[in-house]
């Protein structure tokens, strides 16, 4: 039972990793996203959200400079769990090691539950709560859509 827990750990684990992958574009292996397709793309994001969340001009206001610390917050978190697997050859690990990955693995995705938590409180102080709800449920919408797209240029 342990043997199977670990394995599927472990390949939760792979999983994460081969998505935290940089995205690539035109069907160009190993290119990045210039500045301007980031700017582009979260100019989008912005006015997407904005739309479907039918905010006002008060609620945008006090509403983006929370989402955008948000943001900072998460890409940040997520710079440093890359980091600390990169390059880590687990066929060379211990069980120990391995045990340390799957722990530390399992407090990122606690801190960023508690950083959607916090997050969510904040949103609830300038936003109805059914646009909290809806918001959660667009940043999902909005990357399913940007996927699509990038699935339709290749």
């Amino acid at each position: 039972m342990k043997k199977i827990i670990l394995f599927l750990l472990i390949n939760c684990i792979s999983i994460t990793i081969i998505s935290a992958q940089p995205h690539h574009h035109n069907g160009k292996r190993g290119e990045k996203l210039t500045p301007e397709m980031r700017e582009k793309m979260e100019a989008y994001r912005v006015a997407f959200i904005t739309e479907k969340l039918e905010l006002t001009a008060e609620e945008a206001q006090q509403f983006w400079p929370i989402f955008n610390e948000r943001e900072e917050l998460l890409r940040a978190m997520k710079k440093e769990q890359k980091q600390q697997r990169k390059n880590t050859d687990f066929s060379q690990l211990t069980d120990a090691e391995i045990q340390a990955l799957i722990d530390r693995h399992f407090d990122f995705k606690q801190r960023e539950l508690d950083i959607d938590r916090e997050y969510t409180a904040k949103f609830a102080k300038v936003l109805p709560l059914r646009k909290v709800v809806k918001l959660h449920h667009l940043e999902r919408e909005f990357r399913r859509k940007i996927l699509k797209e990038y699935r339709r240029r290749q």
